[in-house]
């Protein structure tokens, strides 16, 4: 059983403090500005509170702004398109 007094939280902790799903917990850790995880492995990463707090509240005020990784220009045309072939 996890809870929010833990001295480092988890994903599930995250998702129990926000309310929020497995798969948003994870896109919510791997956005760009996101606190880095006090142990960096893929599994069971834990991150400090203060600091996943701090970064949501400056997210749900505007002040922290999430970039495209990729952004797709307006004047994008496709070099080659393939067709599948009708039988």
């Amino acid at each position: 059983m996890v809870s929010l007094s833990d001295p480092s939280w988890s994903l599930l902790h995250i998702q129990l403090r926000f309310g929020i799903k497995n798969s948003a917990a994870k896109r919510l850790v791997t956005e760009a500005g996101f606190p880095r995880p006090i142990i960096n492995a893929e599994r069971n990463r834990r991150w400090h509170p203060a600091d996943v707090e701090k970064y949501v509240e400056l997210k749900s005020r505007g002040l922290i702004e999430i970039a495209n990784v990729k952004p797709i220009k307006k004047g994008y045309e496709p070099k080659t398109i393939n067709f599948k072939k009708a039988n």
